[in-house]
């Protein structure tokens, strides 16, 4: 299975951009199989690109505003 170790979104010349990292780990045994993969992808879709749009509002209203 993959566990997500961490993710950032930047914001770039091409349009917001997510990247991730994660863990692989093994179903039946817990141990991990390989550290710190990396992914990055555009959301282009209408679902990532509003949930993108949602959480920088939420970061502006809640911890920079005020």
């Amino acid at each position: 299975m993959k566990r997500l170790k961490s993710y950032m979104i930047t914001n770039g010349g091409e349009g917001d951009c997510i990247s991730y990292m994660y863990n692989e780990i093994d179903d039946n045994t817990g141990e991990i199989i390989s550290k710190n993969n990396r992914g990055s992808f555009y959301p282009v879709d209408d679902k990532g690109k509003r949930l993108v749009e949602n959480m920088k509002k939420y970061i502006y209203a809640e911890k920079l505003q005020g």
